[in-house]
């Protein structure tokens, strides 16, 4: 494979050494490498964190624009284009000036200990590692089932104990993050381009997402957990409606049994327009995240990592719009004894039931995909059926041969419904 890679970069070198001319300086490709050095560590990080919530492909769409952009900013900015500082590096035999070999170690020196530096921040200490560990004996021997995943009860008890410690590593942290993100929201409200903000938002989720891969490894490394076991309890619980649910409540009693500081009191007013607001983007995140996990096939954790993102940038307008948070709303509903109030009922109600009807949808959908699917397996089997009894008749021992395939063929084209309800 890495010849073949090798070949193909000869062949583009050559390509663009017949196609482009650099007709600059020495001095003139040095000074535009240096600059595409300073733009691709900026890009470097930007799609260091970018890859938490999004998939490969998405990455390669926006390292393509990233690169297109810079390519007419060095043209802007030097008279030639990327494709011509690489013919001048090829021309000019830059690989062997020492200047651009150190620029070069540099570059690869400042990506490198980025990686480095960013997962030390989300890396425990000694002594907190020690401490998040001593509860290890407690959980016992991990269990296990037959289909090589962890119990749900083990699984949600080690889940909710690593979280803890992985929230409390960031709290201080966050919390600073969250302030100055929203800051620079108020300033950028009427902006049609807001990537600052949103480069803050995705650093903020980024840290959140390999703190707790950090805390799951080392726990589960600990109580001698396969990570394939891990990860496939992880996708098969996130994907379980009914288990999903007992995770999140079991959370989000754990975040906000962690949460700092003390909620506002709202007026009734105030209390029922936010949970309004509220309620109106639980159900668009949910139509959302179910267009993103059918378009894109998420693995588990990238879901989580979407949401997480989803989430955070609708407390962020939440906030910028009223000023609440949502633990105001929560705290205020129990404080003002709104949880029987009709104007609050009805409207939770209602959204509940545009959410029931969403699901019923999407369950139609997703088994009349199904059906079409084993149809097309059906059809595949008599299609295989008649073939082999042709070959039969012609070929005697190529059929016997043909037929010890038939188990497998129906293993690949079987289609899981739990793959459509997602």
């Amino acid at each position: 494979m890495e010849k073949l890679q090798q070949k193909l970069k000869d062949v583009k070198s050559t390509l663009k050494r017949e196609l482009y001319k650099f007709e600059g300086t020495k001095e003139q490709a040095i000074d535009a490498y240096k600059h595409r050095i300073q733009k691709e560590i900026e890009m470097h990080r930007k799609i260091l964190l970018q890859k938490y919530i999004s998939p490969p492909e998405v990455i390669m769409s926006y390292n393509a624009i990233e690169q297109q952009k810079l390519g007419d900013e060095i043209f802007d900015k030097f008279g030639f284009d990327s494709d011509q500082l690489e013919v001048a590096i090829w021309e000019l035999n830059l690989t062997e000036d020492k200047q651009f070999v150190a620029l070069q170690g540099i570059a690869a020196a400042t990506k490198q200990n980025d990686e480095k530096k960013f997962a030390e921040e989300c890396s425990p200490s000694t002594e907190v590692r020690t401490e998040y560990l001593k509860k290890v004996e407690s959980f016992g021997k991990p269990q296990f089932k037959q289909d090589q995943t962890m119990t749900f009860d083990f699984f949600l008890a080690t889940k909710l104990h690593s979280l803890e410690y992985s929230t409390k590593h960031n709290t201080k942290r966050f919390a600073d993050m969250k302030e100055a993100r929203r800051v620079q929201l108020k300033e950028l409200k009427d902006v049609e381009n807001k990537e600052a903000y949103y480069l803050a938002l995705i650093r903020k989720v980024a840290m959140q997402t390999i703190t707790e891969r950090i805390y799951d490894a080392t726990l589960y490394q600990q109580l001698k957990v396969p990570e394939k076991v891990y990860v496939k309890s992880l996708a098969v619980y996130m994907m379980d409606p009914e288990k999903r649910k007992t995770y999140e409540d079991e959370v989000e009693k754990l975040r906000v049994s962690l949460q700092p500081g003390t909620p506002k009191l709202m007026t009734r007013e105030e209390a029922l327009d936010c949970t309004k607001r509220m309620e109106q983007f639980k159900f668009e995140a949910q139509q959302k995240m179910y267009a993103i996990v059918r378009k894109q096939n998420m693995p588990a954790e990238m879901i989580n990592s979407v949401i997480n993102f989803e989430k955070e940038k609708a407390d962020d307008q939440f906030f910028i719009e009223t000023g609440f948070e949502e633990e105001d709303v929560e705290h205020s509903v129990k404080a003002l004894k709104l949880t029987e109030d009709p104007e609050l009922k009805k409207i939770t109600s209602e959204f509940e039931e545009k959410s029931r009807i969403f699901l019923e949808q999407r369950k139609a959908e997703a088994a009349a995909a199904y059906a079409q699917a084993r149809q097309r397996q059906e059809q595949m089997r008599k299609m295989k059926e008649e073939e082999s009894k042709k070959l039969e008749m012609t070929y005697p021992m190529a059929a016997l041969a043909d037929a010890q395939t038939e188990d497998a063929l129906a293993a690949a084209t079987e289609m899981d419904m739990n793959a459509y309800l997602m």
